[in-house]
């Protein structure tokens, strides 16, 4: 379904808690969108820290982009959390409080037709503390784009998006269940023969010899099955399995991609 850029500035806050105990806060601000489940959909973009105290401005920019799928879904929300800075590495920064507005509503009279046609909009909410108390006021201002394809050239999205996206995505899941059926079947055969033949080979104290090392024929061979198979398991499931890592995240990706322009990503890198 695309995505539109959220472009925000982040102005300022007005009678903001002071969460320190003696000295002046140095507010600043976190900048993200999450799901449903808090989790940052977006890279995290700071602020520097005001000098301010409780009424802090910073006309901080921030430009991000919403999946359209999902903001229509209503699981998405930007999040601006307010905190405190510490000098002191020995303390680390304090939250103040936090502003949660669903995505859904900052589209709300960003239509399509409308998208250049409205300059902007101002907007006041409360931030609010882990208690549900108001700790003071964020006034910030934005404006949403047009629906594109994808996210351009560059963007710093925590989610993979098109078929590039997703045959990464892909080809770390299938090089580590490669690396676990493939390196496990071919490299531990491997490493118990190439264990039983050092056994023969290597000397080791006689049985019953009082040390922590194994010893007799017995003893090296599994003392050798340890490192057979550890080295195994790289050369073999690397070999292998992430050949057919590859294969198989090329073919999801073809599947998976959202973006049409990329849809021949995987045939190409096949043909390649």
């Amino acid at each position: 379904m695309g995505y539109r850029a959220l472009e925000l500035v982040i102005s300022s806050t007005k009678d903001l808690t002071n969460v320190n105990s003696t000295t002046t806060m140095k507010p600043y601000v976190e900048v993200s969108i999450c799901d449903s489940q808090n989790k940052d959909l977006t890279p995290v973009q700071k602020s520097l820290h005001s000098e301010r105290g409780s009424n802090p401005t910073w006309n901080f920019q921030v430009k991000l982009y919403i999946d359209v799928a999902k903001a229509k879904e209503n699981s998405l929300a930007l999040v601006v959390k307010l905190m405190s800075y510490r000098i002191s590495h020995l303390k680390p920064n304090k939250e103040i409080g936090e502003v949660r507005v669903p995505i859904v509503e900052l589209l709300d009279g960003f239509g399509e037709a409308e998208a250049n046609a409205v300059a902007e909009k101002h907007v006041t909410k409360d931030a609010l503390g882990s208690d549900g108390k108001t700790q003071g006021t964020l006034n910030f201002s934005y404006k949403v784009g047009r629906t594109e394809e994808y996210p351009p050239a560059g963007y710093a999205s925590l989610e993979p998006s098109g078929t590039v996206g997703s045959f990464f995505k892909a080809l770390g899941e299938e090089i580590t269940a490669a690396l676990i059926s493939v390196g496990v079947s071919f490299g531990v055969s491997q490493a118990v023969d190439s264990a039983l033949n050092r056994a023969d080979d290597e000397e080791y104290p006689p049985a019953g010899y009082g040390s922590l090392e194994p010893s007799g024929t017995v003893g090296s061979f599994f003392k050798a099955l340890g490192e057979e198979i550890t080295a195994a398991l790289i050369s073999v499931g690397v070999s292998f399995g992430v050949s057919q890592a590859v294969d198989s995240a090329l073919n999801r990706a073809d599947d998976e991609g959202e973006n049409a322009s990329e849809a021949g990503f995987g045939q190409l890198v096949k043909e390649l």
